[in-house]
Formats: C-alpha cells, sequence, structure tokens
C-alpha cells in the first residue's frame, strides 16, 4: 500500500469450504518505526561497507550485528510484560 496509491488491500483465502475476504488498512505508525530502523542499518551497516569495506572481516561482521540485534529483540519475557 506504501508503494502504491491504493488506500486499502484486500486479503483473500480461499478454501474450499469457504471465502474470507479481510480488508487491510495502511498502519502508519508500523511503516514509520519500520523505516526508521533500515534508516539506521543502511547508514551503521550498508554505507560503512560500500564506502571502505569496513565489515570485510566475517567475524567484526558478526560481533556489530550481535549487538545491533540485541536492542531489536524480543523475548518471551516482553511480551509477558504487555499482556
Amino acid at each position: 500500500m506504501f508503494c502504491s496509491p491504493k488506500k486499502y488491500a484486500d486479503l483473500v483465502v480461499w478454501r474450499k469450504e469457504d471465502v474470507h475476504i479481510e480488508r487491510i488498512n495502511p498502519d502508519n505508525e508500523f511503516w514509520v518505526d519500520k523505516v526508521s530502523r533500515v534508516n539506521l542499518f543502511f547508514e551503521n551497516s550498508i554505507l560503512p561497507e560500500l564506502l571502505g569495506k569496513f565489515f570485510h572481516d566475517q567475524e567484526v561482521l558478526y560481533q556489530f550485528f550481535q549487538k545491533a540485534t540485541k536492542k531489536f529483540t524480543v523475548t518471551v519475557e516482553d511480551l509477558k510484560k504487555k499482556i
């Protein structure tokens, strides 16, 4: 929806017994969060590699992603706190 001029999308699930149609509306809050994370990833990971081969060492790359993904990891305990 965010890549096209459409205001909604219809999710259609067809089975032999019946058909289910559900209208999906855009979720701006979801996309604002995702776009900011993608920009952060690009600026901190992709761009340094393109410009200076910063992550050419696989061990350095692995350690970086371990640190970077810790703040975005959701645990079962986190989910229980939300309930």
